[in-house]
């Protein structure tokens, strides 16, 4: 069986390139879609807890454990702490515990703060909360859990620079991972590698460009999946555009969480090792950068990205 490649992080965690994303997963397929994807070869598996799925995700989990699939050590599990739940320390801890409990899982190896924003509220008509609890008192909390070993690493999600530069001014545990919207038509470059230099590897949501969520909305931007450029490089390697976008992160090592709950797709996504982007084929895809943002994050109330 093939495997991702890993990258080490500062804690000395190794964390596979190639994971396997849960939002959107519908209820009553995600835990199939779990376990298939741990009998495919994923060791990295990303869950949050809004999106309202972590127990069928650790019933897949624990199956898998039980049946020899693989085990616990050998599955790299992220989740991250709800926004509505970041209002006191005491909120976080239960934000955590209950995600531990749904997973059916002793420890994380990542935990992320899922938004800069702690929101009241119900989505996706939330507002900022004004708890009095900021970003520095939750990254705090986050250290607590770290100590007492129910954390393993850190990090965060949808920071832009300024945000995360603010983090590593005050942790004392580092964040290891920003998780952030991008593919070919938002590549965040510069973000990206300055968030390297600083020992923060970056995870890309939406690799594909979200096509459910561009068709749902009406967004005004051309498909990836049927891009021209994409399909093109992806005939001359004898790939689908997905795997192709896939591999475009992977290449960078940018960790990559494509998502999907039918088992020929779970397949195609994991399989990328078998070909390299060339120089051209990255040139023609840098091209494509139009900073065509998909997620907003406005429904926290605030103009996150302006």
């Amino acid at each position: 069986m093939m495997a991702s490649k890993v990258i080490k992080l500062l804690s000395g965690s190794e964390m596979p390139v190639l994971g396997f994303g849960t939002f959107l997963s519908e209820p009553g397929k995600v835990e199939v879609a779990v376990l298939e994807a741990l009998r495919t070869g994923y060791r990295h598996i990303d869950c949050a807890r809004v999106y309202n799925n972590e127990k069928e995700v650790g019933a897949a989990l624990k199956e898998a454990f039980e049946s020899g699939v693989v085990k616990r050590e050998d599955v790299f599990i992220t989740s991250k702490v709800a926004p509505g739940m970041m209002g006191s320390s005491a909120e976080v801890g239960l934000s955590l515990r209950q995600t531990l409990d749904d997973l059916s899982v002793e420890y994380l190896d990542l935990l992320l703060i899922h938004q800069p924003i702690s929101v009241q509220g119900d989505f996706p008509a939330c507002q900022p909360r004004r708890s009095g609890f900021g970003m520095q008192d939750i990254w705090r909390s986050l250290e607590a859990l770290h100590a007492v070993g129910l954390v393993r690493n850190l990090g965060v999600s949808n920071f832009q620079a300024q945000m995360l530069n603010d983090v590593l001014e005050y942790s004392v545990v580092k964040p290891a991972v920003n998780q952030i919207e991008r593919h070919p038509h938002l590549q965040q470059n510069k973000f990206v590698e300055w968030a390297r230099q600083q020992g923060v590897y970056t995870t890309a949501y939406a690799p594909l460009g979200a096509p459910q969520v561009v068709a749902m909305r009406g967004v005004e931007i051309e498909p990836l999946l049927s891009s021209e450029v994409i399909v093109r490089i992806a005939k001359k390697h004898s790939k689908t555009p997905a795997q192709v976008l896939i591999r475009w992160n992977y290449a960078q090592d940018v960790f990559v969480i494509p998502k999907s709950v039918t088992p020929s797709r779970i397949k195609e996504n994991f399989d990328i090792f078998d070909f390299e982007l060339d120089c051209e084929d990255m040139k023609a895809i840098a091209e494509l950068d139009c900073n065509g943002r998909v997620f907003d994050q406005e429904w926290t109330g605030v103009p996150v990205f302006h």
